[in-house]
């Protein structure tokens, strides 16, 4: 009986066909029904205070920060601190780097860190 001699080209042809293909169908899939995040009624959280969608440990952690809608410390808010990630649209509902769920740019939690000047 007699095998067929496969070069390395074609095995890597052969392998890298299907994979191209899934990694392709993967990226359309996601482009028909990611859906435009920035408008829409479901584009994030309506208001600093909806935590729905965010588990009962993050909620938990935020608490243990120490996290407030309104700082009472005066110039030391969120909207001012480096660990904040501001609204992607004008009015929108900022997030923080340490814990899950919408974040106030007038908040304040105890892990504040004032932006540096420097740049």
């Amino acid at each position: 009986m007699e095998q067929k001699a496969y070069s390395r080209r074609k095995f890597i042809y052969r392998c890298l066909g299907p994979v191209m293909a899934v990694m392709g169908g993967a990226v359309l899939w996601s482009g028909c029904h990611g859906g435009d995040k920035s408008s829409g009624a479901n584009s994030g959280p309506a208001s600093c205070d909806d935590l729905s969608g965010v588990s009962e440990d993050e909620i938990a952690k935020r608490k243990q920060l120490g996290y407030v809608q309104n700082s009472t410390v005066p110039g030391s808010h969120c909207g001012n601190c480096s660990l904040y990630v501001p609204a992607e649209r004008e009015g929108g509902i900022g997030k923080c780097l340490l814990f899950a769920g919408p974040v106030c740019a007038t908040g304040y939690c105890t892990q504040y860190v004032a932006k540096s000047n420097a740049g």
